[in-house]
């Protein structure tokens, strides 16, 4: 049984191999495309021409392994991969998705943490009948997931009855919804711009204030790194709906805190990032960093084009219904 976890790094190869192929023809792949070699570790995904056939190979530490599976009906879907990339990273939670033949683009959409059994609790959740003893799954995973956002799980919590929401468990949930909605917003409103440096691909360096002079009225700062497995899930999402943003109003700048400048490049490479990115220079210790990210990335941050902040979350998602769209479009 082949064992996926989040701590492994896993690279697509973005093409059609022969099933054929086998330990040698797989390591040349690798070592031709992915910029890296099996006995560094990692995994590395195969699929044929018709996508029914799947290889992963990987170092075992005394020796090369393979996975092979063929599906008897159906095809594999591929992940969101630019067109002009050899390969490609996913995490263990995509990897398992295909394996299993689910559809990613059902999932995509909220795909932004790796816990689906948040999403899957909360969907039962809502059909259940209000009795008190289900008001504790409200707070299920809290910490650790954007799945499920906070606003959903306010709402949800609402309409349990008011007896409910009132007794001494209600109460204690409502405190913990309301304590952990205060850490994600601890910016509050009349704070302004904490200015940084911050490096481009080509090695110029700028002082980040002056990103605010493109005319627009609003400015989305994203801030991940490559190592980040969320914030990329957040840089795919927003690829696939970039398109809708009305981009005559609001400028969206990534902001990475990579300490490895090629991992940073090869990162932008992989997920072929429609908006500007750049290096924040001295990352976690940056001001801007210090100043706004007190509970990790992926971190966002909205801001009036007066420098002005106007809000913040961790979850990209939540912060996409207050930017401008070319058309009405509905966030789940």
């Amino acid at each position: 049984m082949l064992h996926l976890d989040s701590s492994t790094v896993y690279y697509w190869y973005n093409g059609a191999v022969s099933m054929r192929s086998s330990f040698d023809a797989l390591c040349g792949l690798v070592n031709q495309h992915c910029q890296t070699t099996v006995l560094k570790g990692g995994v590395y995904i195969f699929i044929n021409k018709k996508r029914n056939q799947i290889k992963l190979l990987t170092w075992e530490g005394d020796g090369l392994a393979i996975y092979y599976k063929r599906l008897e009906r159906g095809v594999y879907e591929l992940p969101a991969i630019a067109a002009n990339s050899n390969s490609a990273t996913i995490d263990a939670v995509q990897l398992q998705l295909i394996l299993q033949g689910i559809v990613l683009n059902s999932v995509r959409k909220k795909l932004f943490q790796q816990d689906l059994y948040t999403v899957l609790l909360f969907k039962t959740l809502r059909k259940l009948k209000k009795e008190a003893q289900n008001i504790y799954a409200i707070t299920y995973n809290i910490s650790f997931s954007n799945l499920v956002s906070i606003n959903d799980r306010i709402e949800l919590f609402n309409s349990f009855s008011f007896e409910i929401r009132n007794s001494k468990d209600g109460k204690k949930i409502y405190n913990q919804l309301l304590d952990y909605s205060n850490k994600l917003n601890l910016l509050s409103a009349n704070k302004y711009f904490s200015d940084s440096y911050v490096k481009g691909q080509n090695g110029e360096v700028y002082k980040l204030s002056k990103m605010f002079n493109s005319n627009k009225q609003l400015y989305l700062f994203i801030i991940g790194a490559s190592w980040c497995s969320p914030c990329r899930h957040e840089n795919r999402m927003l690829n696939g709906i970039f398109n809708l943003i009305d981009t005559s109003k609001i400028q969206i700048i990534g902001l990475s805190i990579d300490d490895d400048e090629s991992k940073w490049k090869l990162g932008l490479k992989q997920d072929a990032c429609k908006w500007s990115n750049f290096l924040l220079i001295g990352g976690t210790n940056s001001k801007l960093y210090t100043d706004n990210v007190k509970y990790g990335i992926p971190y966002n941050l909205l801001y009036h084009s007066n420098q002005q902040l106007i809000s913040s979350h961790s979850s990209l998602q939540l912060l996409l219904k207050q930017i401008p769209m070319k058309t009405k479009t509905k966030f789940h």
